[in-house]
């Protein structure tokens, strides 16, 4: 009868633990699977941003030219593990050999980051009494870490501290060249501010949807490159509306405005407020006018211009 009691005990401890194992099995399918699933979109985060690159490098016609750094800032997420692994006699020239191993990674840094992540999650989930009683200690085969840095890994990473460093992304960094004859690369921050300006108004109206409100579009531009943005407007004018704020006729002119509308001062001695003294087509006298004596000096410039130049 004795027996009976211990056996039925036993079975339903073993009931329990079947339990359990079930339960934590699920729990592991379901975090692999979610594990599966944000990486996936880490990755596709990268694509796109990628494909973003280079529809900007197309609407610049090769004037800028935008590229990806995939998982580009691996300090911050390195130094996360490094703080959490204190301790663990780590040595300097294994931190930098994970460095190594990150930036020459063929596929890109952000994956290779997972993968050491995931190679280091058994020793976080790993007990140090399982260690203690000869169990095995795994290894961590693209970071070569002795067997006592092994051993002080699992005791020092816990599964919750492994998650939270796991979870750190190594965002994909887009960067910028400018390139003034499609073969010299210039990084886009060294560029002059004409360099820039003429550059990101060609993929401005390069975009093809919505109207584009622009406040002096002239800004940082030289004379020289007044046409090209011309032709520029010409090609955009026919597929979107383009308002521009501009102190520039020649933009006006040139670009062949449908409509201009004048503005001015009520009062020239309180220049807070504004009113509309003149709009219409550039063949309505009046505008006509007003674009004469906005353009460098009026009339009678355009007149000694002229006579000096012979034009």
């Amino acid at each position: 009868e004795v027996l009976q009691k211990q056996a039925a005990a036993l079975q339903r401890e073993i009931v329990q633990l079947k339990a359990g194992l079930r339960k934590y099995e699920e729990t592991k399918e379901g975090f692999d699977k979610a594990w599966a699933t944000w990486t996936e979109k880490h990755t596709e985060r990268g694509n796109l941003l990628e494909k973003a690159c280079r529809g900007l490098t197309e609407k610049s016609v090769g004037e800028i030219v935008a590229e990806i750094r995939r998982g580009a800032d691996i300090d911050g997420p390195v130094e996360e593990l490094k703080n959490a692994l204190t301790g663990c006699n780590i040595t300097q020239d294994r931190w930098e050999k994970l460095r190594t191993y990150l930036e020459m990674a063929e596929e890109s840094p952000a994956k290779a980051w997972m993968k050491i992540m995931e190679q280091l999650r058994p020793l976080a989930e790993l007990e140090d009494s399982d260690v203690s009683q000869g169990g095995t200690i795994p290894e961590v085969g693209d970071w070569d870490l002795t067997e006592n840095m092994r051993t002080r890994v699992i005791q020092r990473l816990n599964p919750q501290q492994w998650l939270e460093i796991a979870l750190i992304s190594l965002k994909d960094k887009p960067v910028f060249f400018y390139c003034p004859n499609r073969t010299e690369r210039i990084p886009f921050e060294h560029a002059s501010a004409g360099q820039q300006a003429t550059a990101l108004l060609k993929v401005l109206l390069g975009e093809s949807s919505g109207p584009l409100i622009i406040d002096q579009p002239e800004d940082d531009l030289d004379n020289c490159v007044i046409w090209e943005i011309a032709e520029a407007i010409w090609k955009a004018k026919g597929c979107r509306q383009l308002i521009f704020s501009s102190h520039n006729a020649n933009l006006v002119v040139n670009g062949d405005a449908e409509l201009v509308v004048q503005f001015d001062y009520r009062d020239e001695s309180d220049r807070t407020k504004g009113t509309i003294v003149g709009e219409g087509a550039i063949d309505v006298q009046e505008v006509r006018e007003a674009i004469t004596q906005v353009m460098e000096g009026g009339e009678k410039a355009f007149k000694l211009r002229y006579e000096k130049y012979g034009f």
